[in-house]
């Protein structure tokens, strides 16, 4: 009879621990899930910050650009003017030739 309840109170001393130790790995990766939490909450922050600056620099790229488009098109009129101003002249010499 002794020996029944010796092995009883065995198994409860060890069913008693493993539940001691399933609370304790519980509790473990409640922590770790929490870290893990705040991990992504401040990944996402960081990716919001990233798209928001990535927006910046694609109006600033686009205004730029615009700007340089712009240039090109003063840089081409200047140029155009100055082959009509030369043209002109050349037609001014031969009328001037003729008369």
């Amino acid at each position: 009879m002794m020996s029944e309840a010796n092995s009883l109170a065995e198994a409860v001393r060890l069913l008693d621990q493993k539940v001691h130790d399933l609370i304790e790995r519980l509790s473990f990766q409640r922590s770790k899930n929490e870290k893990l939490k705040r991990r992504i909450v401040e990944t996402e922050q960081a990716k919001m910050i990233l798209e928001e600056e990535i927006g910046v620099l694609n109006r600033k790229l686009s205004e730029r650009r615009d700007h340089f488009s712009r240039l090109g098109s003063i840089q081409q009129n200047d140029e155009i003017g100055k082959q009509l101003d030369q043209l002109i002249k050349e037609l001014q010499e031969c009328i001037d030739e003729i008369n």
